[in-house]
Formats: structure tokens, C-alpha cells, sequence
């Protein structure tokens, strides 16, 4: 397994647009070595990519680095001592009909925009290893691309990372929601009320305006049904929930809806690591840096196993 980590991330060097519009604030040039490890961040329902543009200015600007591994730095022993962002590279992706692709109809069926991501970053997601982050909904457009790339014949992530969502594999009955197809107006603010969502978007003026893409963001998960489940995941997962979540955190939820998670990968075991904070607990300002750093590190081990395996392979430094 190992060994495959290796060959993959020591591939030749992907052609790939100076500007994605699924990846709006990655840039890339036609002779750029791969990464060792991209990490692809997937957001939540109503979010866009910009809902990780604190993780993205972090990384480059070296903030995550505490003397430890983070996104920017990884400090091995020996041959491969690795420095600088290139080695982990964040992708923060927008989704169709979210800020910079306003003008693009929002998809409302999450396996055809799993499809349309792996279609249209290829050659991204192929040049190298990659590591999954989802919150809310964001959990499951990441899990579903992990199928589609199998479907493609590319290698599973090294690592993927759910938040505050239950696992797919949930019957429709049993996800602790209300489908949106049978909610009235009345019925989707109290949804929403309970959600958390922020309360200035109820306002007379402002509701009616955004209940459309309200609903159409509620249908992309919705009716998910994931096919492929019989056949975990080869990689870890690990489950970030937080305390006050009003679905799923130990306080006021049912945790247990992330624990069936674990089912989905080879290892049937996972790590659950508790936050502070409502659903939305990645928007909170002395809560984001810390997620970042938790997820930085994880994702920099495996780079740095990828670089020893390199190393061990004979493998070309980074001089």
C-alpha cells in the first residue's frame, strides 16, 4: 500500500487550467511538480469555497506551522526533510450555482455533481495522493467523489474527514431531518430555526429571495443514496463533531449517526474528535484556526510517510 503512495505522488506533472472554477483560489502552472498531498475541503450547504478561506490564507502564509507538521511545514528525521505549502496543497472547491459560480444553476443531485468533479479535476485528483475534508453535506460530496474515483480507476484517498453529518449509508427514513419536498415555508424556517441557520436571512425583505436555493441546496442530499458501500473505503476516516450540534453532537443530538461512518473503511474503526460550538462551529473565529491545525497534521503525517517511502524508493529530493 505504501509503495503505491509513493509511485503516485513521484508522477509526472499534471496539465491543469491556471484557473479551475471548481478550485477558484488554486493556482497552478503547467510545470509545477505535483504535491505530495492535496487536501480538497468540501463545504456545507449554502457555503462556498470561501468558507475555507481562512484555512487557505493560513496555510500559504505559514500560520499553521507551531514547530510541528502542518499544511505548510512537515519536519521528518533523516533524508526528507520537508518545507514549504507545495507539499500539501488546499483545495477550497466551489460548488456550481456558489459565489464565483453565481451564475451557474445550483445541482441538486449530489452523484451527478460527484461526477462533474471527478470529470473536470482529473487530472488534479490523478497527479497525486489526496486527502478528503467535508462538513455538513460537504461529508458526503467527499465521500461519493472517493466512490467515483474508484469507478475511474484511481487510487482512494489517504485520508478522509467528516463533520457534524451522519454516515450515507443512513436510510432516508431515518436521517434526522425533514425532506424539504415536504415542507411548507412556515415548516422550513423552523427547520432552519433548529439548524442554526442565522436569523437575519428570516427577515420579510430577505427570505423570498433565497428560499429557492434554500430548497436546493436541502434536495442535493436529500435522496442520496450512496452505491459502493459494500466495499469500504482502503483509507482511515475520522469523524469531527461538536458538543452542541443540534442533530448529531453528545449534547443535544445522536452522536451514533457519525459512528456508523467507521463501516465505510477497511480499518472498521474510527477516531471521533469533539469541538465546541453549534453545527456551524467552523465559522467560529477561535474555533477555526484549531480545526485547520488538527486537520493540517493528520494530512502532513502521510505526506511525510509518502516522502520516507520516496526516500526509500531512491526517490529525487526536493533540492
Amino acid at each position: 500500500m505504501y509503495r503505491s503512495l509513493a509511485s503516485a505522488s513521484a508522477s509526472a506533472s499534471a496539465s491543469v487550467p491556471s484557473y479551475h472554477p471548481w478550485l477558484p483560489y488554486l493556482r497552478t502552472h503547467s510545470n509545477d511538480r505535483p504535491p505530495l498531498v492535496r487536501l480538497f475541503c468540501f463545504p456545507w450547504a449554502g457555503a462556498g469555497a470561501s468558507a475555507y478561506g481562512v484555512w487557505q490564507r493560513r496555510f500559504t502564509s505559514g500560520e499553521l506551522d507551531d514547530g510541528k507538521a502542518g499544511l505548510n511545514k512537515i519536519d521528518g528525521e533523516g533524508p526528507s526533510k520537508i518545507t514549504g505549502a507545495k507539499h500539501v496543497q488546499l483545495c477550497a472547491v466551489q460548488m456550481p450555482g456558489r459565489e464565483h459560480r453565481a451564475n451557474e444553476a445550483p445541482c441538486e443531485n449530489l452523484k451527478q455533481a460527484a461526477r462533474d468533479f471527478v470529470r473536470d479535476c482529473k487530472e488534479l485528483l490523478a497527479s497525486a495522493r489526496v486527502a478528503f475534508f467535508g462538513h455538513g453535506c460537504g461529508s458526503w460530496m467527499a465521500y461519493e467523489v472517493a466512490l467515483e474515483m474508484r469507478r475511474n480507476g484511481m487510487a482512494d484517498p489517504v485520508l478522509l474527514v467528516v463533520s457534524n453529518w451522519p454516515a450515507p449509508q443512513t436510510p432516508l427514513n431515518a436521517r434526522p431531518w425533514r425532506r424539504v419536498d415536504a415542507l411548507d415555508n412556515d415548516e422550513l424556517i423552523r427547520e432552519g430555526r433548529l439548524w442554526g441557520w442565522p436569523e437575519h436571512i428570516f427577515r420579510e425583505d430577505f427570505w423570498p429571495y433565497i428560499e429557492p436555493s434554500i430548497r436546493a441546496d436541502q434536495r442535493f442530499f436529500d435522496t442520496y443514496e450512496p452505491i459502493g458501500v459494500e466495499e469500504p473505503l482502503s483509507c482511515p476516516i475520522v469523524a469531527y463533531v461538536s458538543q452542541d450540534d443540534p442533530k448529531f453532537g453528545p449534547r443535544k443530538g445522536t452522536p451514533e449517526f457519525l459512528e456508523a461512518w467507521a463501516r465505510l473503511s477497511t480499518r472498521m474503526h474510527m477516531e471521533i474528535e469533539c469541538w465546541n460550538g453549534d453545527h456551524y462551529y467552523l465559522q467560529d473565529e477561535k474555533l477555526r484556526h484549531k480545526v485547520a491545525k488538527s486537520v493540517a497534521r493528520r494530512v502532513a503525517d502521510i505526506a511525510q510517510l509518502i516522502a520516507d517511502m520516496q526516500d526509500d524508493d531512491g526517490g529525487d529530493d526536493d533540492e
